[in-house]
């Protein structure tokens, strides 16, 4: 849906809503281009302010006249083993004159990161870390990632498309900062500020994921549109950098990767570089008193992704599935995403949940060519250690 008026005059607001729950929503926007992704049926309510003109809605998108290059990076959040990855890709960018730099951060924790990039110490990006402590980000490895960009890539210029995420915290400390340091309360900065964290109340409220896959798109289209078609490398959650792939918690609306790919087309590359090619490790396990190999891929950081959880191990098992393919399964499914490595019908997999409190929980999956709301998945099978 493709909102375009005719005026350069006034202020626009403009909510979505599908059912009772909202999609999206922006407040004090210009009278430019605004793109929202929608599916089925939805009340569109616009407001105006001093606005002369009008306002069309169209259901057509409209390709830009000019566009760069979009490679997004799939990660998973923390990874140092994809963290060297994304700073080997970005020396390569930034070698070839790319600047601008996407992050799954909201639109105030990125002003933050590029003061910090002008400043002679490191106080702003440490109080950016101690808002974000508790979440996957807040790691001495993403710390570290960020100290290596200014030192090595001093003119990167980060821009920030998430939904308000500590919007108590460092969006209302943002505000304070720009008041403090020469901005009005009508600057875009403060404007931008304000709107970032109204998106955060929205998705905190009702944990609306739709709300925040949609405007994850809608941000990064508008801070695009902004670079006059400059290329620029996104790093993202892999789980909204899949071009075909459905937002992860509810599998009802394309996620963000999947979005970009129909607006821009050809212009959107994407990379998962959460998937490992090569094992990191080999043990022998006993499943139902016989012995297999077990394959390991790695761990992935579940800190601040599920309360309690503190990483997740995937490990293949060897030639298991004919022995164990006609265990009953339970109503616990992974989709194929969730793993490190590519999964194929006919794969057996343990996955080790290690937990705050020191605890270990195993769970045996089974890959039958099942799916669960569009998705790939496996089951869990009835096994007890």
């Amino acid at each position: 849906m493709e909102f375009v008026s005719d005026s350069e005059e006034g202020v626009v607001s403009v909510s979505v809503k599908s059912g009772r729950a909202v999609i999206f929503e922006a407040s004090n926007i210009g009278t430019d281009t605004i793109v929202i992704p929608v599916t089925g049926r939805v009340i569109v309510t616009v407001k105006v302010e001093n606005f002369k003109g009008n306002i069309k809605i169209s259901p057509d998108v409209i390709l830009p006249d000019k566009s760069g290059e979009i490679y997004l990076f799939g990660e998973e959040h923390s990874s140092e083993r994809i963290l060297e990855k994304e700073l080997e890709q970005w020396k390569e960018y930034y070698d070839a004159g790319m600047r601008d730099l996407f992050v799954e951060l909201p639109y105030y924790d990125a002003f933050f990161l590029n003061e910090w990039m002008k400043a002679d110490d490191d106080k702003l990006l440490n109080d950016l870390f101690v808002d974000m402590d508790g979440t996957a980000a807040c790691t001495a490895q993403v710390h570290d990632f960020y100290k290596h960009i200014k030192k090595e890539f001093p003119e990167t210029v980060f821009h920030g498309t998430d939904v308000g995420h500590q919007y108590d915290t460092s969006g209302e400390r943002c505000l304070e900062y720009l008041l403090a340091n020469g901005y009005s309360e009508s600057s875009e900065e403060y404007v931008r500020t304000l709107e970032t964290i109204e998106q955060g109340k929205i998705y905190y409220a009702a944990n609306n994921h739709v709300f925040r896959e949609n405007m994850l798109f809608a941000n990064f289209i508008r801070e695009y549109k902004s670079l006059n078609g400059r290329s620029v490398m996104g790093i993202y959650g892999s789980a909204h950098t899949d071009l075909y792939g459905l937002d992860y918690m509810t599998a009802t609306v394309p996620c963000m990767g999947n979005n970009l790919r129909a607006y821009f087309g050809d212009a959107v590359m994407s990379t998962d570089l959460t998937l490992v090619t090569n094992p990191v490790d080999t043990v022998t396990v006993t499943i139902m008193g016989k012995e297999y190999t077990a394959v390991s891929y790695g761990s992935q950081n579940l800190v601040g992704v599920f309360e309690g959880y503190e990483s997740r191990e995937c490990w293949r098992i060897e030639n298991a599935y004919e022995d164990l393919k006609g265990v009953k399964t339970l109503d616990n499914v992974l989709p194929y995403d969730n793993y490190l490595m590519n999964v194929e019908t006919g794969q057996v997999f343990m996955i080790v949940y290690n937990m705050t409190d020191g605890s270990k929980r195993v769970e045996y999956h089974r890959a039958d060519g099942d799916t669960w709301n569009g998705k790939p998945v496996t089951y869990q099978m009835d096994i007890s250690e």
